[in-house]
């Protein structure tokens, strides 16, 4: 597992959401910046484009598990995660599916 801060770390999860349609719109993009610089979302793209999913759920799985996230940032992570999902002006099922079991990761 690569060692994020937290910040890194929220950007790869937003990422991996905003994949979750197969296309990081320039919203979702926007969304992302706010939280690291270009230079941080080109190397996590980079890893996430090297990664399957399973290995990417294993990598979330493991940083919910190993970190203290208190239970005011998991809630600002909701939040930030459904803004993610709205922000190209839809919310499909891939998205809703995926909310869900990211949402339960997180909550584990």
């Amino acid at each position: 597992m690569e060692n994020f801060t937290e910040n890194e770390f929220k950007a790869y999860f937003l990422m991996y959401a905003a994949k979750a349609d197969f296309v990081i719109s320039p919203a979702e993009k926007t969304l992302i910046l706010k939280v690291i610089d270009e230079d941080q979302y080109t190397k996590i793209e980079t890893l996430l484009e090297k990664e399957n999913d399973a290995e990417t759920i294993q990598t979330i799985l493991n940083f919910f598990k190993e970190q203290s996230i208190s239970k005011e940032s998991l809630s600002e992570w909701v939040i930030d995660l459904k803004e993610l999902f709205f922000a190209d002006g839809e919310y499909n099922t891939l998205e809703r599916n995926l909310f869900i079991s990211l949402n339960r990761l997180m909550n584990q």
